[in-house]
């Protein structure tokens, strides 16, 4: 038992760690501002941060329901026929 509990008591630490200390894998901004500042950067890291980043952009179907514009349906009177009523 003693085991156990220690093991989640780790894994709760662990996620602890990474929600307050953020992600360590490189951002897109950070990978430029690393090429523009002369260090050598993998191109395979700048592959998987934009599709990180274009992964979080992606909107939900609702999300993408909800911005659609509404239409507006607009009740018509019944159409008179051309014959005459008696």
């Amino acid at each position: 038992m003693k085991n156990a509990e220690m093991a989640v008591e780790d894994d709760y630490g662990m996620i602890d760690g990474v929600i307050n200390n953020g992600s360590r894998e490189p951002t897109v901004a950070q990978l430029e501002q690393q090429a523009r500042s002369g260090q050598p950067i993998s191109l395979m890291d700048l592959a998987a941060a934009t599709h990180r980043e274009e992964r979080d952009k992606k909107k939900s179907v609702m999300e993408q329901l909800k911005s659609q514009p509404r239409t507006e349906h607009k009740k018509k009177a019944p159409q008179k026929s051309a014959e005459r009523e008696i």
